[in-house]
């Protein structure tokens, strides 16, 4: 197998450690006041993993979107079990939603991936927006 980096040859003792959840825990706010289509996000523990809940009520959002478990965990390095970021997915009936968030300089950052499937014309897109600890 070939790595692009020397630092990603690495033997890593079986199992992996549990990713550490808790950097993502809490409540965060939009850090725009006028934001695109989500207010804040809640983030609780569930059974090692993650159950998110995005409120919105913007631009057609929801108000409330409803508990989701978090589909994959990520570390935030290679040699790290430290929580580097999430994804999750929403079913909105009138679309859907993946959602893909990491910790950065202390904001959660959260890109949503929209996919309209209520044949309103409207285009699939592309949102990301940024988020403080409440």
């Amino acid at each position: 197998m070939e790595y692009v980096r020397d630092n990603e040859n690495l033997s890593f003792p079986m199992p992996r450690p549990l990713i550490d959840i808790t950097p993502f825990l809490g409540t965060w706010r939009n850090t725009n006041n006028t934001p695109h289509w989500v207010s804040s996000v809640r983030i609780e523990p569930l059974e090692g993993s993650l159950v998110v809940e995005v409120s919105g009520g913007i631009n057609g959002s929801p108000e409330s979107w409803g508990p989701t478990p978090a589909t994959y965990l990520y570390g935030s390095s290679l040699q790290s079990a430290s929580g580097g970021a999430w994804r999750a997915s929403y079913d909105l009936d009138f679309c859907e939603v993946d959602l893909e968030a990491n910790i950065n300089q202390g904001l959660l950052v959260v890109a949503q991936f929209i996919r309209m499937k209520d044949g309103s014309g409207r285009s699939d897109r592309a949102v990301r927006e940024f988020f403080y600890q409440a």
